[in-house]
């Protein structure tokens, strides 16, 4: 199960790296944008390729113990098993 390796790039790598240090709060798209992509490195729609690549990498992957979840209304969560259900059981507490 663990071991897979993920095929990221430079860009894909830091958005995982800042979405995973704020596990379960939502980081809209223009936040990790400016702060992956600040130099101008990248088209706003090449960036978004690059995180929805990063979500299917990382939902295929992680099956079930790790994902990014894509909310409109709010941006991107990334969620683990274990940080989900402890955030679950404390909002029904």
């Amino acid at each position: 199960m663990f071991g897979v390796a993920l095929t990221l790039d430079e860009y894909e790598f830091n958005a995982l790296d800042m979405l995973a240090a704020r596990a379960e709060e939502p980081l809209a798209f223009e936040l990790i944008y400016t702060a992956v992509w600040s130099e101008g490195t990248c088209s706003r729609d090449a960036a978004k390729l690059a995180i929805d690549n990063l979500l299917k990498q990382v939902t295929e992957v992680g099956r079930g113990f790790m994902w990014i979840e894509y909310q409109a209304d709010a941006g991107y969560i990334f969620r683990t098993r274990w940080s989900h259900n402890l955030s679950t059981a404390h909002a029904q507490g």
